[in-house]
Parts: structure tokens; sequence; C-alpha cells
């Protein structure tokens, strides 16, 4: 009986240890995504900025809908 409680115990130890190593790769993955995302609005105040400025004579390009929710 304690046998089998011991064997419980690890095995729910095991499942513990590997979701929180999934959980640790899911935040990593986030914080790519928030630095990307951060890039990214950065970028788009520059072009902001340029063309408010009147630095850019040409129109602006038009991102389609597919592109921006890859992003």
């Amino acid at each position: 009986m304690k046998a089998m409680k011991r064997e419980n115990r690890r095995r729910l130890l095991i499942q513990l240890r590997q979701q929180e190593m999934r959980y640790l790769e899911l935040i990593d993955q986030t914080r790519v995504m928030v630095a990307k995302s951060s890039r990214l609005v950065e970028q788009s105040r520059k072009l902001l900025l340029v063309q408010r400025s009147g630095a850019c004579k040409t129109k602006p390009a038009i991102v389609s809908p597919t592109v921006s929710r890859s992003l």
C-alpha cells in the first residue's frame, strides 16, 4: 500500500515538473512575442513621424488583413 502511494506521488511529481517546463516554455514564447510587438510599435511610431513630417512623399503601403493577423 505504501509502495503504491509512493509510486503515485512520484508520478504526480513527474507530471508537475513536465507541466512546469511547458509553462516556462510558454512564458519564454510570450516574452519573445512581446519583444517583437514592442519593436513593431517603435517602427510604426518612427514611420508615422516621418510621414507626418512630410519627409515621405509616397502614399503609405496598405497592409492586407492576412499580414496584419500574422503579426
